[in-house]
């Protein structure tokens, strides 16, 4: 028995070589020289593996490769296989041929031989491949691995079938014949039943006829398990309405009809699957029980009782009315006051399915109404994909961000929304790529929002707005010990370890490291310093860690917020306003100079157009009253006045600090000194009434946040403060509530000016 080394190997896929047989292949690299040995098989895998060595005895150099004819040698079994930058390269060794008894191999002799007149008759071969099988019974195993090479001329044979034993060849030429046969007598078969089923006026469909005929037969072998069938059978068992229903149906019959390589089957079949996935008259139950909804909201939120009181009404209002006629309510605040998270307790104070969308920053109406379906990529809108996701009719939807829609070429989605919070009509809410009315009744609808102020007007009138409010110092410190302390320490592994945290080490984590009106950064912020200590813990093996506020800061490095460089001395021309942002509350540093001039105002900072008016109105005002003022004659037509409010570049707005910069335009131009030490916030009319303003709250905390703990604030925003807070969080801050500019004067001015 012969061994080979380092002999190249040729893969081939198709039994186009044997012992005994001239072949011809391509190869794609000058490999090997005339007279050289080559194996060829049809694989690496599963080693050994059997090819057939051959002799080179002819090559052609040709454009892009080399052509070889070879000379089958012998069998041989793969033993070794490697690679190089040739390509693969192999030992083998050579095996013999393994010859069938007669008896063995006259059946399938038999079999061959009548195959073969079959194909014969039906001409899918030629009378030569009969003469060659023939030659074989005379002549032995080498005319037939000619036979075999023959057969790959018309069936495209795989190498596999090739094999040194001659009851396997014989085995597996048998199959490859019948299985051409029967797919033969198939095509035969389709071919006449189609035909029948044509007539004169519908030959022009005789391929859709015999695609039609091909799946009806296989169905046959399928059990009627075709998934159209399915589909159908999906919409007969839900509650469709029968108008949509018979619609569906007869879409799916169209689909049936239709090739599946067309571009129309994939297009229409993809619609039909998403209307089969939609929640078509399932509904879950509530389960709305008025102390356990008090438990979940008192569980999952600390403080924000008025909130808390509004849900709870809302809830026994939609328990003992019909709820799609229920308000759309908008949770309004900064971030990381918890919005979202109260409408996630809703929705588990209900057992409902809780779903959100976020409408930041879309600008296509399709968004929300879903694209046409004859567009190539369509799909529906996020109500509807909501709705799909939730396998339910009546989930809990919060729609993020209302307040963060745009507005271009492709629509308006705020307008499409208006039809989705309308309870009067969004029963018949049609999707353009369902392209039926589907019910969003039962649907309750959340919004959140930093801000009503870019919130379209119709689309706000359907909103009830229920503002949340900012944290105190002093909430934030009792959330962190009760709430956030605890669950970052199991987040971040460390329940075995007592972690406590002094109170002074927490007031500046609050003070120095986050500056909000929510808790998203403080969470952040404890968080990185459980990991911190999580660290340390697996360096030192602790049981106890004590964070104090040296501590603090060598874990999570200086403090991310200096204190502002606001004094409490008296400076003049410098007057502390209070703003409201979308962020929450903040401290508004207003600044005036005077100068020789002509009567200029000048105004920096980014002041809005709101702002600007306020500018103008105080300096109005003053010129109004400069002789009660003690202000020199003909001063505002020889002297330019400059406004400035500081963090430049930052947009500013509103009429909220009227009262702040005509102060600061007074302190200018008389150069008497204002109180640093005092803040204020108030709208300023043509006639020095002082107007009420909002975002009380989160004014008076940014105050507290800054350490100014005296606030000058509209006589009818005095209820607000009485609302907004309890008398612990009010301890230490003194108000002053004014209902005229005179009254400020009295109060910041440092020499007490008094105005009428």
């Amino acid at each position: 028995m012969s061994s080979f080394e380092s002999l190249p190997i040729l893969f081939v896929e198709q039994a186009a070589v044997a012992p005994g047989v001239i072949s011809s292949f391509a190869i794609d690299q000058d490999r090997v020289q005339l007279g050289d040995l080559i194996l060829v098989t049809d694989s690496l895998t599963e080693l050994p593996r059997l090819g057939v060595v051959v002799k080179v005895v002819f090559k052609i150099k040709q454009r892009t490769a080399f052509k070889v004819i070879v000379e089958g040698t012998c069998w041989a079994r793969l033993i070794k296989a490697t690679r190089d930058i040739r390509g693969a390269i192999g030992e083998a060794e050579q095996v013999d041929i393994e010859l069938a008894t007669k008896s063995s191999k006259a059946s399938f002799e038999k079999k061959i031989t009548k195959s073969l007149n079959q194909l014969i008759e039906m001409e899918a071969v030629g009378e030569e491949l009969s003469y060659i099988f023939h030659s074989y019974l005379e002549r032995g195993i080498e005319s037939l691995f000619q036979f075999i090479v023959q057969l790959n001329n018309y069936f495209k044979v795989p190498f596999h079938v090739l094999s040194n034993r001659e009851l396997t060849l014989l085995k597996n030429t048998s199959r490859v014949l019948e299985n051409e046969l029967d797919s033969l007598k198939l095509d035969e078969e389709l071919q006449s039943t189609t035909e029948k089923r044509l007539d004169e006026q519908a030959r022009i469909n005789f391929l859709r006829e015999k695609l039609q005929t091909i799946r009806e037969e296989l169905s046959k072998y399928e059990g009627d398990t075709d998934d159209i069938q399915n589909l159908k059978n999906t919409f007969l068992s839900k509650p469709i309405p029968e108008d949509i229903k018979t619609e569906l149906l007869k879409q799916t019959e169209r689909i049936s009809r239709i090739p599946i390589d067309a571009p129309e089957y994939s297009m229409l079949r993809t619609h039909l699957d998403f209307a089969a996935e939609l929640p078509w008259g399932i509904y879950t139950k509530d389960q709305f029980n008025l102390e356990k909804t008090r438990e979940i909201l008192n569980k999952n939120h600390y403080g924000q009782n008025q909130v808390k009181e509004r849900i709870i009404e809302y809830l026994c209002v939609t328990h003992l009315t019909d709820e799609s006629k229920s308000p759309i309510l908008c949770f309004v605040g900064a971030p990381g006051v918890g919005k979202t998270s109260f409408a996630k307790s809703i929705a588990e104070a209900l057992g409902r399915k809780f779903e959100r969308i976020s409408l930041g920053g879309i600008r296509d109406e399709a968004e929300i109404r879903g694209h046409r379906k004859a567009y190539i990529g369509s799909s529906a809108g996020r109500i509807l994909q909501a709705l799909k996701n939730a396998k339910t009719m009546n989930p809990v939807i919060v729609l993020d961000e209302i307040d963060k829609i745009g507005l271009d070429a492709r629509g308006d989605p705020a307008s499409a929304l208006l039809e989705v919070l309308d309870p009067e009509q969004n029963s018949s809410f049609v999707d353009h790529y369902l392209g039926f009315p589907f019910d969003l009744s039962k649907v309750m609808f959340i919004c959140t929002a930093n801000s009503t102020s870019t919130i379209p007007v119709p689309l706000l009138d359907r909103l009830e707005e229920v503002e949340i409010n900012g944290y105190s110092q002093l909430e934030k410190e009792r959330i962190f010990q009760k709430f956030l302390l605890p669950k970052q320490i199991k987040a971040n592994g460390l329940s075995n370890v007592h972690i406590t945290v002094e109170k002074s080490a927490v007031s500046a984590l609050i003070q120095l490291y986050t500056r909000e009106s929510g808790l998203r950064g403080l969470d952040r912020e404890t968080a990185k310093m459980c990991r911190k200590i999580a660290k340390i813990y697996l360096e030192k093996k602790f049981k106890k860690f004590k964070v104090d506020r040296k501590k603090l800061e060598i874990i999570l490095g200086p403090p991310k917020y200096l204190p502002e460089p606001i004094t409490t001395e008296a400076k003049t021309g410098v007057v502390i306003g209070l703003a409201w942002t979308n962020l929450g509350g903040e401290l508004l540093v207003l600044e005036s100079l005077v100068a020789p001039g002509k009567g200029n105002l000048i105004l920096t900072g980014q002041l809005g157009t709101v702002m600007q008016e306020s500018a103008k109105l105080a300096l109005f005002y003053l010129q109004a009253n400069a002789k009660k003022l003690n202000i020199p004659e003909n001063f505002f037509y020889s002297h330019d006045i400059h406004v400035h409010a500081t963090y430049g570049g930052v947009p500013k707005d509103g009429p909220s600090a009227g009262a702040a910069l005509c102060l600061a335009i007074y302190s200018a131009i008389t150069n008497i000194p204002l109180k640093n030490s005092i803040s204020i916030t108030g709208e300023l009319s043509l006639t020095g009434q002082i107007l009420e303003v909002g975002g009380i709250r989160e004014k008076v905390l940014a105050s507290v946040r800054y350490g100014i703990f005296e606030i000058i604030l509209p006589k009818r925003n005095e209820k607000d403060i009485r609302a907004s807070f309890n008398d612990e969080e009010l301890n230490g801050i003194k108000f002053y509530f004014i209902e005229r500019i005179s009254e400020a004067f009295e109060i910041l001015l440092l020499n007490k000016q008094r105005v009428k």
